[in-house]
C-alpha cells in the first residue's frame, strides 16, 4: 500500500495510443467504497477535473491520484484520477 504524497506513475491506453501519467498519491480507495463517501469535496470539482466518476464504486481497490497538468494557454491544473492499485508503479 502506498502512503499518502508518495510519487506514483502508471500507463493507460486511449484511442489506440498509451500514455504513462505520474501523480501523487492522496488516498486508498477500498473496492466497493464509494470515492465520494471518503472524500466529499470530489463531487464539487468540474468534469473536467475528474478522470473518472466519483460516483460509482469498483471492484477493485484503487487511489485517487491528483495530476498536474500543464495547460496550453500557460498555467496548470489538477486533474483527478482513480487508477487500479495494481497498475501503479512508485517514482524514486
Amino acid at each position: 500500500m502506498y502512503p499518502e504524497q508518495t510519487k506514483v506513475t502508471w500507463e493507460s491506453a486511449s484511442q489506440g495510443s498509451r500514455i504513462r501519467k505520474t501523480g501523487i498519491v492522496l488516498r486508498f480507495i477500498p473496492a466497493y467504497r464509494l470515492p465520494t463517501g471518503l472524500e466529499s469535496w470530489l463531487s464539487e470539482l468540474k468534469p473536467s477535473q475528474l478522470k473518472f466518476n466519483p460516483s460509482e464504486f469498483s471492484k477493485n481497490d484503487r487511489y485517487l491520484v491528483k495530476v498536474v497538468v500543464p495547460l496550453k494557454r500557460g498555467g496548470e491544473k489538477d486533474v483527478y484520477y482513480a487508477p487500479r492499485a495494481s497498475v501503479l508503479t512508485k517514482v524514486d
